[in-house]
């Protein structure tokens, strides 16, 4: 286990923080990542990752934490396998914003100008709370299956605010504004894919939704 702190603003090549998980190892690592109003900055290619925690099997698993700070600029801003949580974090620019194939909850989250925003695939849950997107191609995408909780949140100027594929997202208590597409929900391989809406206000989009609301 680990804490990490950022002194000062860093600029790194490939990798800012990379969590991996000793083969043989009892236990998995645990590590929270305080940037403390820090910028953590990457050369904006493909392949480069600003804070991730990989699994090389599921048994060797890494939990990590990210708070309070800017990521800009990397091909991924914050990556896991397993366990990824981000709060107090801004993450602007970058081709992915917050990537995760496992249990993933962006917690007071701004994520703008990023090709996405939010990306999650093959994930068994994502939670999104409270957390602004702004000015993404797309501001969260989920695909193949999985689940994604979106309360509390605002889209505004994207292009596509929420990008469902094969999916059933649950959104509450959240604000669209100014999109092009508000919601989109793709139904490619899972019969019945499509949205649910609670207490979800849409103002200005050019479409506020394109595919199935889910029956009340």
């Amino acid at each position: 286990d680990a804490v990490i702190y950022l002194a000062k603003d860093l600029t790194c090549p490939y990798f800012g923080v990379l969590v991996q998980a000793v083969p043989g190892a009892e236990d998995s690592p645990h590590v929270l990542v305080d940037l403390r109003g820090h910028t953590l900055r990457g050369t904006g290619q493909v392949g480069t990752y600003g804070l991730a925690a990989l699994a090389p099997f599921p048994e060797f698993a890494s939990y990590l934490q990210v708070i309070n700070g800017r990521l800009t600029n990397w091909g991924t801003a914050v990556l896991g396998d397993h366990d990824v949580r981000t709060k107090n974090v801004t993450l602007v620019e970058n081709r992915v914003g917050f990537g995760c194939f496992a249990t993933c909850v962006a917690d007071r989250t701004y994520f703008k100008n990023n090709t996405v925003g939010y990306s999650e695939g093959e994930a068994p849950s994502g939670v999104i709370t409270h957390s602004k997107f702004v000015g993404n191609d797309v501001g969260a995408e989920v695909t193949f299956f999985w689940s994604l909780s979106i309360d509390h949140s605002v889209f505004r100027k994207n292009d596509v605010g929420v990008l469902a594929t094969d999916n059933k997202p649950t959104i509450s208590r959240s604000l669209f504004i100014k999109n092009q597409t508000a919601v989109r929900v793709v139904d490619r391989d899972l019969e019945g894919s499509c949205a649910t809406l609670q207490r979800v206000r849409f103002v200005r989009n050019h479409v506020n939704l394109d595919g199935e609301r889910c029956p009340a």
